[in-house]
């Protein structure tokens, strides 16, 4: 996932405590990664990867995630007591959405709806379940600290 390589060099840049990406050690894991600054959690982290352009993803509207997986996800965040964070790997792009908040509450509202989707990236069998859908307009580009669409330069907080 160098996606994750590529945020620790962000945040490297941003703080003197070198940001540390720690793996799951089952792959059945509710996450992808532990983002962590000396011996404290920073963030835990799903990272997307999509074969999409922002253009593509901007068209979309909004990144599909499984409900299931954001629930699981912030029961882990809560009792870290940390962020919640979504990175969307793109062609020619990485977005982030702080989904959760360290103290467990939405960081923005998100639609869910039941949605046709493959089993897992692995397996194409069908199945239906409740999705999140992340907007784009919720986003921030990874590096770049702004919004995708509004233009309007905020700092991301280091993770």
């Amino acid at each position: 996932m160098c996606v994750l390589r590529f945020v620790r060099a962000q945040a490297d840049a941003l703080d003197a405590d070198p940001l540390e990406i720690v793996w799951p050690v089952s792959p059945a894991c509710d996450f992808d990664a532990i983002l962590r600054r000396g011996n404290r959690a920073s963030a835990v982290v799903e990272v997307k990867s999509r074969d999409i352009s922002l253009e593509d993803l901007e068209g979309y509207g909004s990144l599909l995630i499984s409900k299931d997986k954001i629930d699981r996800c912030s029961v882990v965040s809560k009792t870290l007591g940390v962020p919640f964070v979504v990175f969307a790997d793109l062609k020619d792009a990485t977005l982030m959405w702080v989904v959760f908040r360290a103290d467990g509450k939405k960081a923005f509202d998100y639609e869910v709806r039941e949605q046709t989707t493959k089993n897992t990236c692995n397996d194409s069998t069908k199945k239906t379940e409740l999705c999140a859908f992340l907007s784009v307009e919720d986003a921030r580009t990874v590096g770049e600290n702004k919004r995708v669409r509004s233009g309007v330069n905020r700092a991301v907080a280091p993770v």
